[in-house]
């Protein structure tokens, strides 16, 4: 996961590398990708929470 400063914007960007077509087909199968948005998810709350501690210094 990279993150890029753009303005007052922020890129994030994610690779999920899988080592075949056979393995990403499988953890596709398996519903194991589909956790993206909760990871999203988290994220959002992290960010306003060092938000709201940056903003009480």
């Amino acid at each position: 996961m990279t993150f890029e400063e753009r303005g007052n914007e922020t890129l994030v960007v994610m690779h999920d590398l899988y080592p075949s077509k056979e393995a990403l087909d499988g953890a596709i199968a398996s519903g194991s990708t589909g956790g993206f948005s909760e990871t999203f998810d988290q994220l959002d709350e992290v960010l306003i929470t060092l938000g709201a501690s940056v903003g009480r210094s």
